[in-house]
């Protein structure tokens, strides 16, 4: 089974002060290929990681970023799947219309479902509770 993993889980993966740090970075990259992400990804982890920064969580963000953004690429561990939005724009504005979503949590339900095709089968990783709610009433199994 593969699983689509959302920014919510996957910055916690590389922060170390996240409860769920460990649990998660075993289930994104102990196994590379297991799970997929979109391209949106690496810059909503670049944000995440400033803020943590600033908040004083980490000390130095550019090191975590350079890491994090080798691991979430095409080639790593984390491979990420190519956001096309004229393709999704349709599933994406759909899904604003039936969810409470932001827009970022929508573009990744949209991806997941247009990259897998469908949502049978797939798992969905998040720690965003309305888009949990919304993968798993598209079909999603939720992470």
């Amino acid at each position: 089974m593969i699983a689509y993993a959302d920014t919510s889980a996957v910055a916690r993966a590389f922060l170390v002060d996240e409860a769920e740090h460990e649990a998660l970075k075993e289930l994104l990259f102990a196994t590379p290929g297991c799970a997929v992400t979109s391209d949106l990804t690496r810059v909503e982890l670049s944000a995440a990681f400033r803020r943590a920064a600033r908040a004083g969580r980490i000390s130095d963000p550019e090191r975590l970023i350079t890491t994090a953004l080798a691991e979430v690429s095409r080639s790593g561990g984390l491979r990420t799947v190519n956001l096309k939005i004229r393709e999704i724009e349709n599933e994406v504005l759909r899904l604003l219309a039936q969810h409470r979503l932001r827009a970022a949590d929508a573009i990744h339900i949209a991806t997941a479902i247009v990259a897998m095709d469908g949502p049978e089968g797939v798992q969905f990783i998040t720690r965003d509770q309305n888009q949990a709610d919304a993968a798993r009433t598209e079909g999603f199994e939720i992470l």
